[in-house]
């Protein structure tokens, strides 16, 4: 209904979603949607929206009529998703929007003449109920079928309704929601390599929100440790799931806070121990120009790791000689740090390179943040910040999410 507003607002999301799809998978290819379902070859089912008093969606979605309906309906129909709107005005959709409807449907408009804001010559239908012109080959008076008596109609169309989806093939997707709770089991559904991870829902269109991890070093910040700790809990179970990947983790946050298990190593300590292990494996690898087998390194507390193995009587490499050293497509570094410490350390010359257009902000603040440059952190007065919430940046835009625990 009219009232379930974000519902209305993720279905149109989901229905965009829907249309890129199909556009990326027709763009390189001769042949179209309509060829396609002709010739019965049809990869996608049709879709069909039908909104009701299209008048009352334009007063109550303003923004979304204005900055999404109008482009969306020009193009929709070239890829399967038909639209069918009732309006009680003959001005309802505008000009520019009603030339996206090429079919018109008149019935019993009470000034007679309004017939022609929509047909030339057209024959005037009487009163009878269902009545009404619609244009094909030429102009037609016609009648519409009556499926069912007018008495119990809500019930009789629900009943209909039911019918359809037990017999249909495809019957229509569930409106995408916002779960309680955004789990692993939720968000691995959507996981394939490091290029894509899933790490939340989108709390503006309920869409899954993935982050490109396949960069040389990637960041995550918040300034809130606790909350961290479970998400990045989370995060490396998704990691796991991927083929062929190992998780490193160097944990300078609370001792004993990630567990070990298959394809995750754990060190609470022994750092100076163990880089050189590391740094002898990344030189293996840039001989060995093998992409299968991939290692992902998270330094969760980087500067309080770095400090230490920088102030050890110890030669060893620092996490900054790994990355440098790293000249391989098998291993990816993950850096989480506070915003304090790292704004402490932004002269350090690693820090200094850190791609900061892109990354993970775990927890409310993300507003005030100083970490990541967002050219629109500013733009989403809208959203309420929960402990629950987080951001995706990707290349100076932020995603907001509600984040995978």
């Amino acid at each position: 209904t009219i009232n379930d507003v974000d519902k209305i607002k993720y279905l149109f999301y989901s229905l965009d979603s829907e249309m890129k799809k199909r556009q990326k998978y027709y763009a390189n290819r001769s042949t179209d949607f309509i060829s396609d379902a002709k010739s019965g070859k049809a990869i996608f089912p049709n879709i069909l929206l039908c909104i009701y008093d299209i008048d009352v969606f334009k007063e109550s979605f303003e923004d979304l009529y204005d900055g999404f309906f109008a482009q969306f309906v020009r193009n929709s129909s070239k890829y399967g998703i038909n639209v069918i709107v009732t309006g009680t005005l003959t001005n309802s959709l505008g000009y520019v929007v009603e030339n996206s409807f090429p079919q018109k449907i008149a019935l019993n408009l009470v000034d007679s003449t309004d017939y022609t804001t929509f047909f030339e010559n057209p024959p005037v239908p009487n009163q009878n109920p269902g009545r009404g012109v619609i244009a094909l080959d030429d102009v037609y008076e016609f009648q519409v079928a009556k499926i069912f008596e007018e008495e119990n109609e809500e019930d009789n169309l629900n009943y209909v309704i039911k019918q359809l989806c037990h017999y249909l093939k495809n019957p229509a997707p569930a409106v995408p929601t916002i779960p309680d709770e955004v789990t692993t089991e939720l968000m691995s559904k959507n996981i394939t390599d490091l290029t894509s991870v899933p790490l939340g829902i989108n709390i503006l269109t309920a869409q899954v929100e993935c982050f490109d991890f396949s960069r040389e070093v990637s960041l995550i910040s918040s300034r809130m440790l606790d909350q961290s700790i479970v998400f990045l809990k989370a995060f490396i179970d998704l990691i796991t799931k991927i083929e062929n990947t190992t998780v490193i983790v160097f944990n300078g946050l609370k001792p004993e806070a990630f567990e070990a298990k298959d394809g995750v190593k754990i060190y609470d300590g022994g750092f100076l121990k163990i880089t050189p292990v590391i740094m002898n494996n990344i030189k293996k690898y840039n001989e060995l120009n093998d992409p299968t087998k991939k290692f992902m390194v998270l330094v969760l507390g980087y500067s309080k790791i770095e400090d230490y193995i920088e102030n050890s009587e110890e030669e060893v490499p620092t996490i900054a000689d790994l990355v440098k050293e790293c000249n391989n497509d098998n291993f990816k570094f993950v850096i989480f740090d506070g915003q304090n410490a790292l704004k402490a350390n932004d002269e350090n010359e690693f820090i200094g390179n850190l791609d900061l257009s892109n990354g993970v902000w775990i927890g409310s603040g993300y507003q005030d943040q100083e970490v990541f440059d967002a050219e629109d952190k500013y733009s989403y007065d809208n959203v309420r910040e929960t402990k629950s919430t987080g951001a995706i940046v990707s290349n100076n835009r932020t995603k907001y999410i509600k984040y995978v625990k």
